[in-house]
């Protein structure tokens, strides 16, 4: 069965669980599901049923977006389709982003206040904010959250739940982790349900759950700087890769191996010796590319 196949057969609900494991295991499933869970909470405003596949690629050969509102990486046309679906039903998604090497700060309608970290997008309807405060996230982000009815985040991971509070969610590729820095917060993740209170965070790795306190009343990524406590080496190297806008190479580095410690993220000669030098390694800076490899003798 080829991967159009398959993403048509999972559209349609009529996967079997084999078919279903082949689904999941997707470079892009992911960001496919992501699309369709945020369509899922806004109506339709003129058909009863969603359109199916084929009826999606007949409105792109229809009408062409003036400009895409999209940025996942993906080779699929079925991605593509899913994008246009979402810009021509959904007019009223705010999606608010940014790229590697940028944070951002902004207001959302009931003047919660959200700093979104690097490489990382929040997506919410405005016109119905007012009735539920319901967001995605894709990334990091810190929250203050202003009094009122329940505020959602929802990432692909897992979801938080408050009413008034400052938090962090962090969602990135085998990490999800919330802390509380005031108030209180709910985390769901798949069969784990907590109510974190200040000074507590929850911590996702692969498998891995852990429970810690915290004493910092900011994200250390606020404060300049990224910090890991016992976290594998390749997503050390990816943080720095989103808050330097470079591209890292492992040369011969296991990606598993643990790594505790911190970096700046405002220099990358800095940053790159605070990681490289614990692990007894070195490194080399082409251009816009870094390589990672062990030390020379």
């Amino acid at each position: 069965m080829t991967e159009e196949d398959l993403i048509k057969k999972w559209l349609a609900d009529e996967l079997s669980a084999e078919e279903l494991e082949k689904f999941n295991a997707l470079d892009d499933s992911a960001a496919y599901k992501r699309i369709v869970e945020t369509a899922h909470r806004f109506r339709v405003p003129s058909e009863e049923n969603p359109p199916n596949y084929q009826q999606i690629k007949g409105h792109i050969s229809k009408r062409k977006p003036k400009k895409a509102f999209w940025a996942v990486n993906v080779a699929s046309v079925v991605v593509l389709a899913l994008a246009v679906y979402m810009i021509w039903f959904y007019p009223s998604n705010t999606v608010i982003e940014t790229n590697y090497a940028e944070t951002d700060k902004f207001l959302l309608p009931d003047e919660s206040e959200v700093v979104l970290n690097a490489d990382s997008r929040i997506t919410y309807d405005k016109e119905n904010w007012a009735t539920e405060r319901l967001l995605t996230l894709e990334g990091e982000a810190l929250f203050s959250v202003t009094t009122g009815n329940t505020f959602s985040v929802e990432t692909p991971s897992g979801t938080v739940t408050v009413v008034g509070t400052k938090f962090n969610v962090a969602n990135r590729r085998g990490l999800f982790e919330v802390t509380c820095y005031e108030g209180k917060v709910k985390v769901d993740f798949k069969d784990f349900s907590k109510i974190l209170n200040p000074g507590e965070r929850v911590l996702f790795v692969h498998s891995e759950i852990r429970l810690e306190n915290v004493e910092e009343t900011l994200p250390d990524w606020q404060e300049g700087f990224s910090k890991f406590e016992q976290i594998p080496f390749g997503m050390v190297c990816e943080e720095l890769e989103r808050q330097f806008n470079k591209e890292l190479q492992l040369d011969n580095v296991d990606s598993e191996r643990i790594f505790s410690g911190a970096f700046s993220n405002n220099d990358i000669n800095k940053a790159l010796t605070a990681i490289t030098e614990p692990m007894n390694l070195g490194f080399t800076i082409r251009s816009n590319r870094v390589v990672i490899h062990a030390k020379s003798n």
